[in-house]
Parts: structure tokens; C-alpha cells; sequence
């Protein structure tokens, strides 16, 4: 029995969900294997878990531009190695457990949906103190420099594009599979939409946005529903808060002018997005990925300065997107794009077009077939 261990960290949510992706995919394809999803952070200390895990969403969400020149700084090859040493004794000296877990249960595989468990497991093969291979995960569609590690043994990537930097940094070619980043594969099936317009309580015959929370904060989220509220196309909205409650039940309480549906967490954004003629997000990787397998474009909101930025210019290259930078605009973008209905169908073909909706499987089937 093979032994896989998917190694991320819980920092932002595209990380987790791309593990999880994978991990559906090796038990679809070996249920017999002992596949286990692992959080580095469990392995730290407290105080360590609680900075990393905070640090980064307390950064993007209140100094956006700040951590968008660091993130443009950090992807300095120079800057990177001059950092390295002292990057590589932090988490050496945090993650001390982990190593011995390792050591003490050594899997045949290991895969890195995360940078922090990458740069553990490469700084461990330079002084060739582990013997299992591994693969490095890039959840964006740019690679930046926290992503190279020369000696991992595979790495799965976004695009042609992504494996093009990889390739610049140092990364040998044949090391490259640009499957797609992983997504769950779910988002391969075709569901029917007469059943899924039942199931979420919408209409059939009317345009449907969708609203997905993640990333925005409150504030903007009910500015954004004002501002569709105003476009003069028929139309329909549902809005997924997520895990904001409060947000929540502020929205169901409000009276809308369109029709408007409020779901709180939701674990089938898929059969959301099959209903879905545009979606109103922050574009995540991961976000991105499910939005294109499902072939329906995206408003971009005013993306992070760094990786979301990047996605975004991803979309808007392939033509599967628009990025809009004030919240009184929305509306009126929304409905130029609905009212050019030519326009509309050609950017879900584009989506389609590069959308890679079986990448969790055909990513695990690779590493399979190369490594195990």
C-alpha cells in the first residue's frame, strides 16, 4: 500500500482547497492507498501556527498595497537568496516536529500545495536527509520566486505560461506538467441545470450573477448589490457570504428590487457556477480555476496588489474576464456585458477554452505514473 502525504498550510483558502483536490483524486483513483492530508502548522508551535496563519490575511486585508510591494520585492531572485539563510533557520527551528514526523513515518510521495512545506522539504534533500520524492503545487497562474526549489521532482503548474517562468528560474522542463491547478473534481461533471435551478431556488430564464464573499469584507459586498440592484437588464443575483454570518443575515433582512438569494457557507460551488452566467469574485487561484472549468467569466473587483493582480491579467489575456476597479461601476459593467450578448458567449467560450477542469486527476495520475 502506497503511502501520499498532501502538505499544505492554512493561509488564505486556496491552498487547503487545492490538498483537498488532490486528495479526492488519489482516493478516486486508489482508495486502498493511505492518502492523508496534512497541515504543516499542526506541526509547529502555537505561537508560530497563530502568526503564519494570521499574518498574511491581516496584511492583504488591511494594507493591500503594502503586501503588494513585498510580494513585488520578494520575487528578486537576489533578494530571494540573500533571505534565504535566515528564511531557512525561522522554519527549520519551527518546524522540528514535523521533520521527526517525517523521519518517522516517511511516505512514498509527498506533494506541496504550499511554499512553507517545499522549502522544508527541499532544504531537507540538499543535505540528503529525506530519500522520498516530491512535488511542488503552484496555486496561481504566476510563479513567483517562493515558489523555486530546483530539487523538488515534479512540479504541477498553472499554464504553458507558468511553466515558461518555472523554466526561467532554473526548473528543468522535463520537471514541468502544467495541468492546471487542482481543483476538485467535481467541476468535471455536468449536472442538470433544470434540477440545480430547483435545488437553489432561482429562475430559469433570467441572466444570473453570482456573488462570491470571499475576500471582499462586508462593506464592499453590500455596495456591490446596490450597484447591480440599478442595472436595467433583467437579471437575477445569488450572494454566498461564506462563513460571515453577520453578513448574512444583514442581507436576508434587506428587501431587493431583483430577485436575490443569500447562502451562507456553501461546500457545492460548483452547482453554483453551472447556473452561473457571470461571477462577481476576487480572482484566487483557485477561484479562477473553478470559474474557467465551469466557463463562466469574471468581474474582477479591484484585485489584491501580487498574486491576485497576476491571475487577474491571466483572464483578462485569454478574455475570460473583466477587472473593475470601483465599486460604482460594477453595474454598469455588468450590464454593457449582458446587453452584448455576443460578447458574453464568446468570453464563456474562452473560459472554456482554457478552463482544466479534470486537473486534480490528471495531475495525480502523473505523479503516479512518474514517481510511484
Amino acid at each position: 500500500m502506497k503511502k501520499v502525504y498532501i502538505l499544505t498550510v492554512t493561509a488564505g483558502a486556496g491552498h487547503l482547497r487545492a490538498a483537498d483536490a488532490l486528495k479526492k483524486a488519489f482516493v478516486f483513483l486508489h482508495q486502498e492507498w493511505d492518502i492523508k492530508l496534512i497541515n504543516v502548522l499542526d506541526y509547529t508551535n502555537p505561537w508560530f501556527k497563530k502568526f503564519y496563519a494570521n499574518s498574511y490575511l491581516n496584511v492583504v486585508n488591511q494594507v493591500p498595497e503594502f503586501w503588494g510591494l513585498l510580494y513585488g520585492r520578494m520575487d528578486d531572485k537576489k533578494v530571494v537568496e540573500k533571505m534565504a539563510s535566515v528564511q531557512h533557520l525561522f522554519n527549520k527551528i519551527n518546524a522540528i516536529r514535523f521533520i521527526k514526523y517525517l523521519k518517522k513515518y516517511p511516505p512514498d510521495v509527498a506533494i506541496c500545495t504550499h511554499f512553507l512545506p517545499a522549502e522544508i522539504l527541499s532544504s531537507r534533500k540538499t543535505k540528503h536527509k529525506i530519500s522520498f520524492p516530491w512535488v511542488c503545487v503552484v496555486t496561481d497562474y504566476e510563479a513567483h520566486m517562493f515558489w523555486i526549489y530546483p530539487n523538488a521532482d515534479l512540479y504541477i503548474a498553472a499554464t504553458e505560461h507558468t511553466k515558461f517562468q518555472l523554466e526561467r528560474n532554473g526548473i528543468p522542463a522535463k520537471k514541468i506538467l502544467p495541468a492546471g491547478i487542482p481543483i476538485d473534481p467535481v467541476f468535471s461533471q455536468e449536472k442538470s441545470k433544470n434540477i440545480l435551478v430547483k435545488k437553489l431556488g432561482i429562475r430559469k430564464k433570467l441572466k444570473t450573477i453570482l456573488v462570491m464573499s470571499g475576500g471582499f469584507g462586508a462593506g464592499p459586498v453590500e455596495d456591490m448589490v446596490k450597484q447591480l440592484q440599478k442595472v436595467n437588464f433583467p437579471l437575477q443575483i445569488m450572494i454566498v457570504t461564506g462563513r460571515n454570518k453577520q453578513l448574512e443575515d444583514k442581507l436576508k433582512s434587506t428587501n431587493f428590487k431583483k430577485p436575490t438569494k443569500i447562502f451562507g457557507f456553501v461546500d457545492n460551488v460548483d452547482e453554483f457556477l453551472s447556473v452561473t452566467d457571470l461571477l462577481v469574485s476576487k480572482p484566487g487561484g483557485l477561484t479562477t480555476s473553478e470559474a474557467l472549468a465551469k466557463g463562466v467569466p469574471m468581474v474582477m473587483f479591484n484585485p489584491t496588489p501580487g498574486q491576485e493582480e497576476r491571475n487577474s491579467d491571466y483572464l483578462l489575456v485569454h478574455g475570460a474576464g473583466i477587472r473593475v476597479n470601483k465599486i460604482d461601476d460594477i453595474g454598469f459593467r455588468v450590464e454593457a456585458l449582458l446587453r452584448e450578448k455576443g460578447r458574453l458567449n464568446l468570453m464563456k467560450s474562452n473560459a472554456l477554452q482554457v478552463g482544466k477542469p479534470l486537473s486534480a486527476i490528471n495531475s495525480a495520475k502523473e505523479i503516479i505514473k512518474r514517481l510511484l
